[in-house]
């Protein structure tokens, strides 16, 4: 009788625990994607600010700051991108995993 009540508890949490595996792996996939992020936008901030004490007149500094701007905005628009995708991936696995759990067998 116990075996048979653990058993069907175990039954029972199987979705639950297979949720939060999901949210963990995808916690993990975001914080990957944020450090690299991160890593990257200090890097170029340190590869911009030597290449503006390297110029001249105030024209290339306004080339060397439009290049670093449009630079910026290309890694955030990948960033929303690629953090858009794992979420909608575990949105969509988390609702295939919650339709089998709730289906009566």
């Amino acid at each position: 009788m116990f075996d048979q009540f653990t058993k069907q508890f175990e039954n029972a949490y199987a979705p639950v625990n297979d949720l939060v595996s999901l949210n963990v792996k995808a916690a993990e996939q975001l914080a990957k994607q944020q450090a690299a992020l991160f890593t990257g936008m200090i890097n170029d901030g340190v590869a911009h600010a030597q290449n503006l004490s390297n110029q001249k007149d105030i024209s290339a500094v306004a080339v060397a700051q439009k290049e670093y701007a449009e630079g910026v905005q290309e890694k955030l628009t990948a960033a929303a991108k690629d953090a858009y995708s794992v979420m909608t991936g575990t949105q969509e696995q988390a609702g295939e995993l919650l339709k089998g759990a709730f289906t009566v067998k």
